[in-house]
């Protein structure tokens, strides 16, 4: 799966800057899922992917928009 994760653990308030999309898999469907790597750092979110029907392919949309850096709360 593709999901989005916030860093440094803290919470939603920080989503804006510290969001990012990382690939986790698991060997059966409900889990548990263990995150692999990090697809896009910080700022991305809300993966979408689709099998595009002229290629077969997979492709990923997602909204991004890196900052200059990360904002690690205190």
């Amino acid at each position: 799966m593709y999901a989005s994760e916030i860093i440094w653990g803290c919470g939603l308030y920080y989503w804006t800057t510290n969001s990012r999309v990382v690939h986790a898999t698991s060997r059966q469907v409900d889990g548990p899922y263990i995150r692999q790597r990090v697809v896009v750092d910080v700022f991305a979110h809300e993966p979408n992917v689709i099998v595009d029907p002229m290629t077969g392919q997979y492709v990923m949309f997602l909204t991004m928009a890196p900052p200059d850096h990360p904002v690690k709360p205190i």
